[in-house]
């Protein structure tokens, strides 16, 4: 069996729901037992890969020492809160948490607050994987930071991937339809 985005499109519609023989508007028609089983499989399918994690290949890696691209976190989104630097526990547990809710507002993904994270995995996608952190103002904490970083990406690998190719994919048709005109 083919896996459906190697299938096209007109196919898929066509097992699916039979194309109306008539020009005439009918009244939709109640699918059968069969059709909704067929449907009800094809949904599983599609929901076992949607959650699957992607490959074990890292997009980004972090590091403190190593690294041709610099990202000097001072100053950015990214760094550390005052209310992150103090506190109960671990620094890096506070800050991966500080990162979480940067991303995720009220359980939701907060598209404003991705650009960050699109702009690591776009130098990680140009070839550049190890990315070497380093911080004007908390040099003692780019290793705890460092950590914190690279278990924050493992977690949401995927979801930041998948927007960063459709942020990609959107940019790409701008530059298409600007040229066409």
């Amino acid at each position: 069996m083919k896996k459906l985005f190697e299938q096209p499109k007109e196919s898929l519609y066509n097992a699916m729901i039979p194309a109306p023989q008539k020009e005439e508007k009918e009244a939709p028609k109640e699918l059968t037992a069969e059709d909704q089983a067929h449907i009800n499989k094809m949904y599983a399918e599609i929901s076992k890969t949607s959650a699957q994690v992607l490959s074990g290949v890292k997009a980004v890696v972090f590091s403190d020492s190593k690294g041709k691209r610099i990202f000097n976190i001072s100053g950015t989104a990214l760094e550390p809160l005052r209310s992150t630097m103090v506190g109960k526990g671990k620094f890096s547990d506070r800050y991966k948490k500080q990162l979480e809710n940067y991303l995720f507002t009220d359980g939701e993904i907060n598209p404003d607050n991705l650009i960050p994270f699109i702009m690591l995995m776009e130098v990680g996608d140009s070839g550049e994987k190890v990315i070497r952190v380093v911080s004007n103002t908390n040099k003692r904490l780019v290793k705890d930071i460092v950590n914190a970083l690279n278990s924050f990406f493992d977690e949401h690998q995927s979801i930041i991937k998948g927007m960063y190719t459709m942020f990609k994919g959107s940019m790409s048709m701008k530059q298409q339809e600007a040229s066409e005109v």
